[in-house]
């Protein structure tokens, strides 16, 4: 069990709305007590929860989720340009100590063959 579901049972949870594990993942309204599904209560009969999963996120978190989605999203694209000019320059390199070292050929090719 989740420690959301554990405080649920124990009538601890605030209320809100949260996602819950009815047969499927699905968004209820915890209210009073109990869960709400598009203004029904989820009872035994009518499909009740069998886990409380997590809430769900209010607008601005989820607005900060997409920001930190965004800012991620940035840097990964910044390390790629990187590894890009990274793997350029030991192409130039490896190629240079070829031209000095001829004798390195086999070494470099094991070692360093993708930038040959």
């Amino acid at each position: 069990m989740t420690d959301l579901t554990d405080k649920w049972k124990k009538g601890e949870l605030p209320e809100g709305f949260y996602y819950v594990k009815d047969g499927e993942n699905i968004i209820a309204e915890y209210l009073d007590g109990y869960f709400y599904n598009n203004g029904e209560p989820m009872t035994s009969f009518s499909g009740g929860v069998d886990k409380v999963l997590a809430p769900v996120p209010s607008y601005d978190e989820w607005q900060a989720l997409i920001d930190l989605y965004k800012e991620a999203d940035v840097i990964i694209k910044k390390s790629d340009k990187e590894n890009i000019k990274l793997k350029s320059d030991c192409c130039t390199l490896a190629k240079k100590l070829l031209q000095v070292k001829p004798e390195l050929r086999d070494w470099l090719e094991v070692n360093y063959g993708e930038y040959l």
